[in-house]
């Protein structure tokens, strides 16, 4: 009976250690890939420090309050970023966020298919950037332009501020919002 205890003890001790020799090699296989993702991006369109991103909403999705994203290049991407009280930069760079093309929204009313029917209007946007939310963006050296917007109800506009957006935007050095091509 002592001979299985001891074992038992051995044999316990030697299990505590394999999983934590695992959790070490999952933390540091999970490091590695991180470090791994962005590293992959050979030309990121955005960064915050040395972490690269291949999109704008990528890198505000990541962002934490008091961060610096910066734009390095040009991109086509309609961007929507809640804030919840962050305070982040923008800088752009000199470079231009043109939202991305959209056909969505309609001006409602009977459904051509079922005149019983009625169609909910629907608002559409190719906005560059829209800002919900609460907190602070700070806006620097960028363009933000209106994309092509091709339907019935709705816009092109380089930034939009919904109405329940309780924060501020500030500009700093060259700062443009621009409409783009609305169609409709």
């Amino acid at each position: 009976m002592k001979i299985r205890k001891q074992h038992s003890k051995v044999f316990l001790k030697k299990a505590a250690v394999l999983v934590t020799t695992a959790a070490m090699l999952v933390t540091s296989v999970t490091a590695g890939l991180g470090a791994l993702t962005a590293s992959a991006i050979t030309d990121p369109t955005v960064s915050i420090g040395a972490t690269g991103y291949a999109t704008l909403q990528a890198a505000l999705n990541s962002a934490t309050d008091g961060d610096t994203i910066m734009l390095n290049s040009d991109t086509t991407e309609s961007v929507n970023y809640t804030t919840l009280g962050k305070n982040v930069t923008i800088d752009g760079q000199g470079f231009t966020v043109t939202g991305a093309p959209s056909d969505v929204g309609n001006m409602g009313g009977p459904d051509p298919s079922n005149p019983m029917n009625f169609i909910t209007p629907t608002y559409g946007s190719s906005a560059a950037l829209t800002i919900t939310g609460s907190g602070v963006v700070f806006l620097k050296n960028i363009t933000l332009k209106g994309g092509i917007y091709t339907g019935t109800h709705g816009g092109s506009i380089g930034l939009y501020t919904d109405s329940n957006f309780t924060g501020r935007v500030i500009s700093l050095g060259s700062v443009s919002a621009i409409g783009g091509n609305d169609s409709s």
